[in-house]
C-alpha cells in the first residue's frame, strides 16, 4: 500500500511541515510501504512552486530510509515537468509520478511520445498516472506499450474496473512493471483479482490501517475479511465524501480533526467550517476513526 499524502496547510495557506511529517509517520505506522506526496490528494496542481519544493524537501528528509518516496511531478509541458523532476532528484526522491499534460487535447500518440521523452530525460524511475479525469486516458494496449519503455516502472490506474482487471492480467509484471489500484471503490475486488499494490488518497490518509489489514488478509487468503474491510471502507467514504462540494474538502477537514493541519484547502477547493466540520467529526466517531 502506498499512501498519496495530503498536504496539511496552516490557516495562512502555508505548508504545515510539522503536520505533514507527522502524517507521513502515522501512515507508515499504519502499514504504508511507500509515501506519495504531491499527487491530486496533495493538491499538487494547485500549490505554488515554492510550496511544492517545501513539501519535497520535508518529506524526503523526514522519511528517508524508512520507506520509498514517490514524488508527484505532473505539469502541463515537458520542460515544466522536467523542472519538477530535476528538483525531486536533487532532494533525493526515489521515484517520480506524472500524468499526461491535460490543459490541451492531445492524441494518444502524442501522450505516448510525451512519456517516452520524459522517461528518457529523467534519471529517476517514472510511474505513469493514468487518470480518467484528464485528457487522453490510456487503454490497456497503450499501457502495454508504455510498460516496455526503459525507465517507466509502473502505472497508477484511476479509470474503471474492467480496465484495471485487464491491466492486472496482461500488463502487470512483478519484476519490473507494477500496476497500482488507485480507486478506493475497487481495492477489495482488485485484491481478489490478484492485485498486490494500491495507491490511495482519502482512505490512505485517514484509515491506512484498514487498507493495510485488507492487503494482509488478501495475502493470507482470508477473503471474508477482505470483503468486510472493503465494505466498511466504502461505507465510510460514501458517508464522508458527500458532506462538501469536494471530497478533498472533507478529507482535509477530517485530518484537521485528527490533528493534522488546519483543514484549509487551496482555492478554489472550498475549506469546510462550522456545521460542516461537526458533521465530519460525527462521521469519524461513527466509524471509530477518532
Amino acid at each position: 500500500m502506498t499512501v498519496a499524502l495530503a498536504t496539511p496547510l496552516r490557516e495562512s495557506g502555508e505548508v504545515d511541515v510539522d503536520a505533514l511529517c507527522r502524517l507521513a509517520d502515522r501512515t507508515i505506522e499504519h502499514g504504508a510501504a511507500a509515501v506519495f506526496p504531491l499527487g491530486w490528494m496533495g493538491e499538487q496542481p494547485a500549490l505554488v512552486n515554492s510550496a511544492r519544493r517545501e513539501v519535497m524537501d520535508a518529506i524526503v528528509k523526514h522519511v528517508h530510509g524508512k520507506v520509498p518516496v514517490i514524488v508527484g511531478v505532473s505539469e502541463q509541458s515537458l520542460p515544466r515537468t522536467l523542472e519538477q523532476v530535476k528538483y525531486a532528484q536533487e532532494v533525493g526522491a526515489d521515484i517520480v509520478l506524472a500524468t499526461a499534460p491535460y490543459s490541451y487535447s492531445l492524441t494518444k500518440n502524442v501522450v505516448l511520445d510525451y512519456f517516452r521523452q520524459l522517461a528518457a530525460d529523467s534519471e529517476l524511475p517514472l510511474i505513469v498516472y493514468n487518470n480518467s479525469e484528464a485528457h487522453a486516458p490510456l487503454d490497456p494496449v497503450d499501457l502495454q506499450t508504455i510498460s516496455e519503455v526503459q525507465g517507466i516502472v509502473g502505472v497508477k490506474d484511476y479509470s474503471n474496473f474492467l480496465q484495471l482487471q485487464r491491466l492486472l492480467e496482461n500488463v502487470h509484471r512483478d519484476e519490473d512493471f507494477i500496476v497500482w489500484a488507485a480507486e478506493e471503490y475497487f481495492v477489495g475486488p482488485a485484491l481478489l483479482m490478484g492485485a498486490k499494490h494500491s495507491m490511495l488518497g482519502g482512505p490512505g490518509n485517514l484509515i491506512a490501517n484498514w487498507v493495510s489489514r485488507m492487503h494482509a488478509a488478501a495475502n493470507a487468503g482470508q477473503w471474508d475479511d477482505v470483503s468486510d474491510l472493503h465494505r466498511r471502507m466504502v461505507a465510510f467514504c460514501d458517508t464522508l465524501y458527500p458532506l462538501a462540494d469536494s471530497a478533498y474538502s472533507t478529507v482535509k477537514a477530517a485530518l484537521a480533526i485528527l490533528g493534522f493541519g488546519s483543514g484549509r484547502c487551496v482555492p478554489p477547493i472550498p475549506t469546510m467550517d462550522g456545521e460542516g466540520v461537526e458533521r465530519v467529526r460525527q462521521v469519524l466517531a461513527q466509524f471509530e476513526v477518532l
